[in-house]
């Protein structure tokens, strides 16, 4: 299953309190809520201590009644209020315009499955790991943010094939034992001198079904591995002895 078609992503570039990014950030805003018929759609800031500094584009009065109602309605479009701390289950009824967020919230916006997204960061370097994963779109210039990151290494891409075939997806790596697979898997490649990416395993994943804060704890491990670092377990027989040899077949 690849997701990566399944919400529009954009970015606009900012450092810091930047209120030309902020007003090209509605612009996207608007724009995708008029072009996709949607009557809903949402700002998100990291806590409600953001939401005057909105003020200096969308005018002070509107900053406080979003501040006060959590919700506003412009031109027959009903613009939500979502916070970090208070987000729904889901927000599947139109685009979310994601204000000062890194990638770790960026995680928590698109486990939430809005049909667009775009973010702006305090800081460009803030969302870099977001932008390897979706390549959204500059909204300024219309490129994309960064190459399509894919897996160099076809033997290591056979492999992630395999893992994500034998996990469940839902759950990621909190189950034992598709824990162990994984951390088997890495530490089969690292032995057989398979080198890998840590962030193309990461960008692969969430392309191929996994959920982005799954995807994230992936990466992680496989940084330690790869660094020769402590990581518990890998050592049970997940996998069968043969299968670099099956991998490396499957790749040429």
């Amino acid at each position: 299953m690849n997701r990566a078609g399944s919400t529009q992503r954009a970015f606009v570039d900012a450092h810091g309190a930047d209120d030309d990014a902020l007003a090209e950030g509605f612009r996207w805003l608007f724009q995708v809520a008029e072009e996709g018929g949607y009557l809903r759609a949402a700002v998100f800031v990291p806590g409600v201590a953001q939401i005057e500094s909105l003020g200096r584009v969308v005018g002070a009065e509107v900053a406080r009644e979003l501040h006060r109602n959590r919700q506003i309605k412009v031109d027959g479009t009903t613009i939500d209020l979502l916070v970090e701390r208070k987000l729904p289950v889901a927000f599947e009824d139109g685009p979310i315009l994601a204000i000062w967020v890194d990638d770790k919230q960026l995680d928590k916006i698109d486990a939430l499955r809005p049909p667009g997204i775009c973010a702006i960061p305090w800081s460009k370097t803030d969302i870099d790991g977001w932008k390897t994963n979706w390549n959204p779109v500059d909204f300024r210039t219309g490129e994309r943010g960064r190459g399509d990151q894919t897996i160099e290494n076809p033997v290591v891409e056979k492999a992630m094939e395999s893992l994500t075939a034998s996990v469940n997806l839902s759950t990621g790596l909190s189950h034992p034992s598709d824990k162990e697979s994984a951390i088997g898997m890495l530490k089969l490649l690292k032995g057989a001198g398979e080198d890998y990416d840590p962030n193309q395993l990461r960008a692969w994943a969430v392309r191929h079904g996994w959920e982005p804060r799954h995807a994230r704890s992936l990466a992680e491990i496989a940084e330690k591995v790869q660094a020769g670092k402590a990581v518990r377990g890998g050592q049970r027989k997940m996998w069968r002895a043969d299968v670099i040899d099956i991998w490396r077949g499957e790749a040429d």
